[in-house]
């Protein structure tokens, strides 16, 4: 049921008022999933243009593949991923390929090209409501700027286009960049 239906049903005063309660809250919980997917969606045509990957807001990206470590038992800790931009989502392919500054390495670090890579090389995880095979994205950014210390965190979501639903599926948080965790181990 959606917004216009519980309008209706309010107008014509057919539900009983536990039920709508459900329903309104049912709506209030999809239109949060929506503003949440539609956001990071705008990010992941955006981020490929950082020259300071995550310090001023998300840093959004693909992913081809991961590792997560679950031998702690908690939630899975994220070792490593393959991040990188769908040719599909830059708007400017030859300033990406040039390659972007990196404002954190310093002024004379040459322009490091942007990962990219077709869309169909997104590793794709079960949306946990729908089942359908959905794209792992990425974000990492600064959660936390202080002189006591710094708080950088990596998520990895499912990004379900069709409920919609974002779920994180593993995490990390370190007082550091957690930039050497965005390629494969083999890469370096």
């Amino acid at each position: 049921m959606d917004i216009r239906d519980l309008f209706l049903v309010i107008a014509r005063g057919d539900m009983p008022p536990e039920r709508l309660v459900r329903e309104i809250k049912q709506e209030r919980e999809r239109l949060a999933h929506t503003e949440l997917a539609l956001e990071k969606l705008k990010l992941l045509t955006a981020s490929w243009l950082s020259q300071d990957p995550g310090k001023h807001g998300p840093y959004v990206f693909f992913v081809r593949d991961y590792a997560l470590d679950d031998s702690e038992g908690g939630f899975p800790l994220v070792e490593w991923c393959d991040a990188f931009f769908a040719r599909s989502f830059v708007n400017d392919l030859k300033h990406a390929e040039e390659g972007v500054g990196n404002h954190y390495a310093g002024p004379h670090q040459e322009p490091q090209p942007v990962p990219l890579g077709k869309y169909r090389e997104v590793r794709n995880e079960p949306c946990e409501r729908c089942k359908r095979l959905m794209p792992v994205i990425g974000v990492h950014h600064q959660s936390c700027d202080s002189p006591d210390g710094d708080v950088w965190e990596l998520e990895l979501l499912t990004l379900c286009y069709r409920c919609p639903r974002v779920k994180q599926i593993g995490y990390r948080s370190s007082e550091y960049r957690m930039t050497d965790r965005l390629k494969r181990p083999e890469d370096e």
